[in-house]
């Protein structure tokens, strides 16, 4: 997605946005989705500065989705353990 702001000079620059996404199969008929969109990135200004941000909240955002997929797989294992039983 492109949009456009106007600078100081009324020159219209660029605005972008990035969206990235996974699909997690978590059970037989069960899939959990991940989208992360970061908008306004302005085409002007450095990159790597605007990011730092987005790659923070990314990263924490990550950890989460790994430490309840693992608190889920650990429940379906002791459910599982407790029907064999």
């Amino acid at each position: 997605m492109n949009s456009k702001k106007t600078s100081q000079w009324g020159i219209n620059m660029s605005l972008i946005s990035v969206k990235g996404g996974f699909t997690q199969k978590m059970a037989d008929f069960e899939n959990r989705r991940i989208d992360v969109e970061i908008s306004d990135i302005d085409t002007e200004l450095s990159l790597e500065a605007q990011l730092a941000d987005a790659d923070t909240v990314i990263d924490a955002s990550l950890e989460l989705i790994k430490t309840k997929l693992s608190e889920l797989y650990h429940k379906s294992n002791s459910k599982d353990e407790e029907d064999t039983e």
